[in-house]
C-alpha cells in the first residue's frame, strides 16, 4: 500500500482498505502499520505452498 493510494481513497469515499498478507511477511505487516493498518483477524491455511495464515489488516477512512 502507498500513500498516493491511501489519499485516493479517501478522495473518492471509501470508508476503509483491507488488505491481506501472509503471516510470516514481517517487512509487509511493518510498512502497513506504518500507515496505521491494525490486524482485524487471522485466516488459517488461506496461502498454500508452502501453507501459512493469512492476516488481515484494515484502515479505517474517517469521512469526508
Amino acid at each position: 500500500m502507498k500513500q498516493w493510494q491511501i489519499a485516493y481513497a479517501r478522495q473518492h469515499g471509501f470508508t476503509r482498505i483491507v488488505i491481506t498478507t501472509r503471516k510470516s511477511n514481517a517487512r509487509m505487516i511493518a510498512l502497513n502499520r506504518k500507515f496505521h493498518f491494525k490486524t482485524v483477524r487471522t485466516i488459517p491455511r488461506y496461502y498454500a505452498e508452502p501453507t501459512e495464515p493469512a492476516l488481515v489488516m484494515e484502515l479505517l477512512l474517517p469521512p469526508k
